[in-house]
């Protein structure tokens, strides 16, 4: 009897409890819809003015406007400029992927302080066809034009590679398939090129030498083809 009583008083106590429990749930919960029902029309009222207000439109207008500005202005100021010696390759050989060509036109030598002295170049040298070629190997070669000085030359006359200095002022070309003939001209000239004069029509460079305490200079004129 007393084991039953106990029983029925402990099912009593939990179900009491459960009561309890509810109910600081439903107090809890009516706190926190009044709460809510209060602070509703604060934020309404607050996303209204923000989204009608005419200064706050001007001002995100401006902002929006000053933020654009700055992006574009960010983006051109962080654009490098291209070095020298890419625009020197443009104009030597054109745009990446393409070919120029060109003909020497004057040639003379200069020794020491001495009046420069022009070559006597013939029309079988004159002729002779100079290709730059503006590709990941900066292809160079020069062929025989319309006529030859000795009927047994090859149409190749040397082949090989050209590059600039960084700065864009100073010319290497470096053959290194040769066919020795007297339009073979950068493998009997093979030293640096003063950049005298690049255009997209006219180049003249300038080679500068010092040997045995002596100085000469070799000046090329080409005209583009």
């Amino acid at each position: 009897m007393k084991t039953r009583i106990s029983g029925l008083m402990f099912e009593c106590a939990y179900f009491l409890l459960q009561e309890e429990l509810l109910v600081i749930i439903i107090k809890e919960l009516f706190i926190l819809l009044i709460a809510v029902a209060f602070l509703i029309p604060i934020i309404y009222s607050h996303l209204y003015f923000i989204t009608n207000s005419s200064m706050i439109k001007r001002n995100w207008f401006l902002l929006m406007s000053v933020s654009i500005l700055f992006l574009v202005s960010s983006c051109k100021e962080d654009a490098p400029e291209p070095l020298k010696a890419e625009t020197q390759a443009v104009l030597l050989a054109g745009s990446k992927g393409s070919s120029k060509s060109w003909k020497l036109s004057v040639a003379t030598y200069q020794e020491s302080s001495n009046p420069s002295v022009d070559f006597d170049l013939t029309p079988c040298i004159l002729d002779n066809i100079y290709l730059f070629t503006n590709n990941d190997d900066q292809s160079y070669r020069a062929t025989e034009g319309a006529t030859r000085c000795d009927a047994a030359d090859p149409d190749l006359l040397e082949a090989g590679n050209w590059t600039f200095t960084l700065d864009g002022k100073i010319l290497v070309v470096l053959p290194d398939e040769v066919n020795y003939s007297d339009g073979a001209l950068f493998s009997f000239l093979t030293y640096p090129s003063e950049i005298l004069d690049l255009t997209e029509t006219n180049m003249k460079l300038k080679m500068n030498i010092v040997e045995l305490g002596s100085s000469y200079s070799y000046t090329l004129t080409f005209v583009k083809i």
